[in-house]
């Protein structure tokens, strides 16, 4: 039984090194951050986030990823908003459960791959998976209890913590380049903090973002579902008195003063970004149709297959007034756009799109966009254009996102 059990681990042992070795799995060490940094996911565990550290030419840049997965209270626009905080600290991104697939980051991830064949630019660079575990995007600063348990949105403190512990560990102050990136809800606070982390760093014009998938427009003027959400999670997650002195590095005082939720929204304040920004956006956003617009048709093995006429041409009308309300912004030579006309959200998060042609714009794979974009703003100069949208004859289908979605919803 003895020598069974002993072969048996030993296979298993075996097997798990096959699948490292297969699947050329990079493990990215979990860091904690201690008491001192008051840092904690919404169950009241402390933080941690994810760090590779950089070597050669890289070791003095750092490229953070923040993680999305949402808002608290999103699927009721945020009427129950701290109710549902109280049920998201049971699950993988409110709590340490999240943090067992530090195996598995990198290999869906390629901006924070060490390999430099899938990551030619950043692979040497210092990289940060910046964990989300708090439900309202970083920007959270609020205790609540109830039946003897209590709930920490403490998502601002995580941010910071992360910055203060590679700024007392790594130097991060002196950083020679600085990239800003992230997904979805990640991507969202990554506006929110983009001057503020710029600031931090005592080198000037050295800090760039990576934007995806993280804004969320309104699109119908009379049905502001998107702006309702946002209201509730600045009224509910944060501190309004210190949450006020992140707006002052970047948005308009008349907002500040009356409309104070309007600074967590990117449409309302990307052109006081300072820094250069790439932004990637699905036109037809799945999260918006899905979570705000209550259609989910191609939530389903035979995707978009399952959707009606009328279904369908609400998604595409949806994605034409989405282009339309980005023609009525004002231009900034800070700011690259890629929009993709096809059903999904997320475009920098799965590793068979990094370099898929049919992600192509100009020629341009989803790698090769981060490649000229950075070495061309890093060089102090502009981009041949500062829009770029995938033909309006490309198919909206895209089966790719049906494999995250699947998960998500526990369809087959």
């Amino acid at each position: 039984m003895k020598i069974n059990f002993c072969l048996a681990f030993f296979i298993l042992i075996l097997s798990f090194i096959f699948y490292l070795v297969l699947f050329e799995i990079e493990y990215i060490p979990i860091i904690e951050l201690d008491d001192s940094y008051n840092a904690k996911c919404l169950d009241g565990s402390n933080y941690r986030f994810n760090f590779i550290q950089g070597k050669g030419e890289g070791k003095n840049k750092f490229l953070f990823y923040l993680e999305g997965g949402g808002w608290c209270g999103q699927e009721t626009l945020g009427d129950n908003f701290v109710e549902s905080c109280f049920e998201r600290a049971n699950s993988s991104l409110g709590s340490k459960i999240g943090f067992f697939g530090s195996l598995v980051i990198s290999r869906l991830i390629r901006l924070l791959s060490s390999k430099e064949k899938y990551n030619p630019n950043f692979y040497n660079w210092n990289k940060i998976f910046v964990r989300y575990c708090d439900g309202s995007s970083f920007i959270s600063d609020r205790v609540y209890e109830k039946n003897g348990q209590k709930v920490y949105m403490y998502g601002k403190n995580n941010l910071l913590g992360v910055m203060n512990y590679l700024k007392i560990n790594y130097n991060f102050t002196d950083a020679d380049s600085v990239i800003l990136s992230g997904f979805s809800a990640g991507s969202f606070s990554t506006l929110i903090y983009a001057n503020y982390i710029d600031s931090l760093t005592t080198k000037k014009n050295n800090t760039f973002l990576i934007s995806d998938s993280g804004f969320f427009y309104d699109l119908d003027e009379k049905i502001l579902k998107v702006n309702k959400l946002v209201q509730k999670a600045y009224e509910y997650s944060t501190n309004h008195t210190e949450i006020r002195k992140l707006f002052n590095y970047y948005c308009n005082k008349d907002y500040i003063e009356k409309e104070p939720w309007k600074c967590l929204s990117g449409e309302y304040f990307i052109y006081n970004i300072s820094i250069p920004i790439l932004s990637f956006q699905n036109v037809y956003d799945s999260w918006i149709t899905r979570v705000i617009n209550g259609n989910n048709c191609w939530l389903n093995k035979n995707y978009i297959k399952n959707c009606s006429k009328e279904q369908l041409d609400k998604i595409y009308r949806e994605g034409n007034l989405l282009i339309e309300k980005i023609h009525k912004y004002p231009r900034n030579e800070h700011i690259t756009l890629f929009y993709y006309r096809k059903i999904g959200h997320m475009l920098t998060y799965y590793n068979w799109i990094w370099d898929d042609k049919n992600y192509s714009i100009d020629g341009l794979t989803i790698n090769g966009i981060i490649k000229e974009w950075y070495e061309t703003v890093s060089n102090g100069k502009e981009m041949k254009k500062r829009e770029y949208i995938e033909k309006e004859n490309t198919h909206i289908e895209s089966k790719d996102f049906y494999f995250y979605y699947s998960l998500l919803s526990g369809s087959t």
